[in-house]
């Protein structure tokens, strides 16, 4: 089975995110874009956030976005970033359709939605979530590319040194103090990573690589790390932006979760179990 290349591994290591050729038939790639016109319809519009005029749901069951998610092309990819030889889902799969929306101007905004040191990037395996993205529709500067600034997580992860807190001191959804208590897995700031979001201006003041849209074509995978600065954008053509979200960890690394969360979790991957083929269902713990 092909995966990633040295040189795809490199830039990957460079840059935090690859785009690699997959094993997804065109078929596939067009019944899962079916699948997602079905399940998916565009919010009221003009929205109060019209930069996340999209819909998105991790609650489907539709044989062709279950055979997606369990390829096992996915797992191999995602054992070669991580450096592991056992990984399991980090949280379940799910859809996002950015519609379009031609008469608005082109924006974005930025965060990183994890904070690394550079010992959890060095790590074997490494001390993170891995993200992969499958693309189900093309993406162009024009169809709500994700914006990236190439390498920064590495740059951050160097400047936060050895000893990080992994969480800010507000929390950014509801404003007040973060709660240690509100995690599952952690014992204070600095013990393990976790995915909860930074705006940029929480991040260390450097100079960052210039913001580059993400492209794809329809049956690609995009290896990336969410500790990357990225950001949301408008889609200014006039088709849809289809992608599923497919994010592993390493078996036996800690990554932070709050309780909220973790149910939500453990509600759908078990769902999602159900569904799969027994061979493959040594992706999701329970």
């Amino acid at each position: 089975m092909m995966t990633m290349t040295d040189q795809q591994l490199a830039d990957f290591e460079r840059d935090g995110l690859a785009t690699v050729d997959s094993p997804f038939t065109t078929a596939q790639i067009s019944a899962a874009s079916e699948a997602f016109d079905r399940l998916l319809s565009p919010p009221p519009y003009p929205s109060s956030q019209p930069l996340k005029y999209r819909t998105g749901t991790s609650d489907f069951t539709d044989p062709a976005l279950i055979d997606l998610v369990q390829h096992p092309f996915l797992e191999e990819v995602a054992k070669q970033v991580l450096r592991c030889d056992q990984i399991k889902m980090f949280r379940p799969p799910s859809l996002k359709q950015t519609y379009p929306d031609p008469n608005r101007p082109f924006e974005f905004s930025l965060h990183t939605d994890a904070r690394l040191s550079s010992s959890d990037l060095r790590a074997t395996p490494r001390r993170m979530p891995c993200n992969l993205l499958i693309w189900i529709s093309d993406v162009t500067p024009q169809t709500a590319p994700l914006m990236v600034r190439p390498g920064s997580h590495r740059q951050i992860a160097e400047a936060i040194g050895s000893h990080p807190a992994y969480l800010p001191l507000m929390n950014n959804k509801t404003g007040q103090p973060t709660q240690i208590e509100d995690y599952v897995n952690i014992k204070n700031a600095h013990s393990a990573p976790t995915v909860v979001g930074w705006f940029e201006d929480q991040l260390p003041d450097l100079k960052y690589h210039d913001p580059v849209p993400l492209t794809a074509h329809a049956g690609q995978v995009t290896v990336w790390t969410q500790a990357v600065v990225h950001g949301a954008s408008t889609n200014t053509s006039n088709i849809s932006r289809k992608v599923i979200f497919n994010d592993f960890q390493p078996q036996g690394v800690e990554i932070g979760v709050t309780r909220d969360t973790s149910g939500k979790r453990r509600r759908h991957l078990s769902r999602l179990a159900s569904l799969m083929r027994p061979e493959r269902c040594h992706l999701i713990e329970l």
